[in-house]
């Protein structure tokens, strides 16, 4: 994030209005030796002027673009609460924050944000307190680079003289397209400093909010702690903080209001770092994305204290990084996989699940997630052996072959098959609310249907 004006191109536009002024202030002054006397260098020398200051203000400013630096870490964070990159167990970190009274808690979160924050294991409201103030802090750093780039006047720079404006016509395009450029800039900005209103707001409940790079939020939908039900909704490729509104928060509130129960809770889990694309995804290996998911889940065991049902909902390359946590141990009661390009193994055995542990697939029949084929089965004709629906990472977890529990899902057009699994009224979401609340008589298989709720 915090991704305005590119600091190098500006820079190197500041240097050529400055180079401009110095080209204009020695044409000036061979002027002068020949028309002393001429009324023409005052504005030649307005002209320098103006080109001198505006590079050394568009050179103040882009420095601003630095992110914030923090105090190194002093004596009194000896005496804080354990950080992230200790990497203590989410049992060591529970044990820490029983030891402390709710008060104490709470001020710590206030105290030590960033170390709190994303502390697996901690109180959820510890938590949510934490991420609050780094929600709050993302907010005001947002609106202060505002400030900065736009100045006093409200402009992305602060002087036009009327003087000078053949001047600009004739020698101004590099400072057009830069004011353009700002422009535009700007407008990113007042998009992600409506989205940061929305995450600073008291009510939203983070487990973790981090905007550096493309950003990680896990955002709770629901009362976690006195909740019977819980959903972990996993997303795929191209999702960011920039687009976290508009998608992931979109798919966990449809699902959380499909359920409609007090005990029942959605966790939109954005806790790792998603490829762009499936291409970028075939060179990234997901085990630092399921080793983080791995981890959530079992802060979640210890931070919540009555049974729970989980389910654990990999859409996408979310499957892939659900599938990946599941063979590193994480245990949940349900799993389910949508739309997904394999989940890195042939068969439901493969993943060592509990037998306890049920294993749902579902994929819309028009899902383009079908082109994700195989390097060696990639054919608009795919007569690959032993099975045409071998995708990139593995087995089609809806082919009967791999041995998951298969349940309806609306078909779409093209474009929109692969997002519309949490569409409402849908058959997939029914389907994915029932298995949520446990309720396995109600998922209806392919080719039944289910009453709509418009019906």
């Amino acid at each position: 994030m915090y991704r305005m004006i590119d600091p190098m191109a500006a820079w190197s536009v500041a240097d050529s209005l400055a180079q401009t002024g110095a080209n204009i202030a020695a044409l000036a002054s061979r002027i002068r030796l020949l028309i002393p006397e001429s009324n023409g260098l005052d504005a030649a020398g307005r002209s320098v002027a103006w080109w001198e200051s505006t590079a050394a203000d568009l050179k103040r400013r882009v420095a601003l673009l630095e992110p914030t630096s923090r105090p190194a870490p002093g004596a009194e964070w000896i005496q804080g609460p354990p950080r992230r990159d200790d990497l203590i167990s989410p049992t060591e970190a529970a044990a820490f924050f029983a030891r402390l009274g709710p008060l104490e808690a709470m001020r710590l979160a206030g105290r030590f944000p960033d170390q709190v924050g994303p502390v697996e294991g901690a109180p959820p409201a510890v938590r949510y307190q934490a991420n609050h103030v780094l929600a709050v802090r993302y907010l005001e750093d947002l609106r202060r680079r505002r400030r900065a780039i736009i100045g006093s006047n409200g402009s992305g720079f602060s002087f036009t003289p009327d003087d000078l404006r053949d001047l600009y016509r004739s020698i101004g395009r590099p400072f057009t397209d830069l004011r353009r450029s700002v422009d535009e800039d700007l407008a990113m900005l007042d998009r992600q400093i409506a989205d940061a209103a929305r995450w600073a707001d008291r009510d939203r409940q983070f487990l973790r909010f981090d905007p550096s790079g493309d950003g990680q939020i896990i955002e709770v939908l629901g009362e976690l702690e006195s909740s019977r039900h819980v959903a972990i909704v996993v997303p795929g490729v191209g999702n960011e903080i920039a687009n976290y509104e508009r998608g992931l928060r979109g798919s966990a509130t449809s699902l959380h209001g499909s359920a409609d129960r007090s005990d029942a809770s959605v966790v939109a889990w954005l806790g790792y770092d998603a490829p762009d694309d499936l291409l970028a995804a075939m060179n990234r290996h997901p085990v630092a994305a399921a080793e983080a998911l791995t981890g959530f889940l079992r802060g979640l065991e210890v931070s919540i204290k009555h049974g729970v049902h989980r389910s654990l909902i990999g859409h996408s390359y979310g499957s892939v990084v659900t599938g990946e946590a599941l063979q590193a141990g994480a245990a949940v009661e349900e799993v389910v996989f949508i739309g997904s390009p394999g989940v890195g193994v042939d068969h439901v055995s493969d993943l060592e699940l509990p037998a306890s542990t049920h294993v749902w697939a579902g994929r819309a029949a028009s899902d383009p997630i079908l082109l994700a084929r195989d390097l060696e089965c990639f054919d608009p004709v795919p007569i690959c052996h032993p099975s045409a629906d071998r995708l990139f990472f593995g087995l089609d977890p809806t082919d009967p072959a791999f041995g998951a529990t298969r349940f309806a899902v609306d078909d779409a057009p093209i474009r929109d098959a692969h997002s519309s699994y949490f569409k409402q009224g849908s058959a997939s979401l029914h389907n994915l609310t029932s298995i949520f609340l446990g309720q396995d008589h109600l998922v209806t298989r392919p080719g039944s249907r289910i009453a709509r709720v418009s019906e």
